[in-house]
């Protein structure tokens, strides 16, 4: 699985739009496409750090550097 297809991933599952997510993090919609579709690779670490805040990764977990059960547990844990 690529960052692109973590993004889009969790982007799904909290139900956001593509375009609230571009808004959020202050890009265009286009490029958070590209983002997704992994024709841009070379995501801005400030971008990536935003894109995972609101997705309630870890930075670490979109790169591919962390296990996806410790997100789920994050994710669906109540607070």
């Amino acid at each position: 699985m690529t960052v692109g297809d973590r993004i889009r991933k969790h982007r799904d599952l909290l139900g956001i739009s593509q375009t609230d997510l571009a808004r959020k993090i202050n890009i265009p919609k286009q490029t958070l496409y590209k983002y997704e579709m992994n024709i841009v690779t070379n995501i801005p670490s400030d971008k990536l750090e935003k894109i995972a805040e609101i997705l309630k990764v870890s930075p670490g977990y979109l790169m591919g550097w962390e296990n996806e059960e410790k997100i789920a547990d994050n994710l669906y844990s109540v607070s």
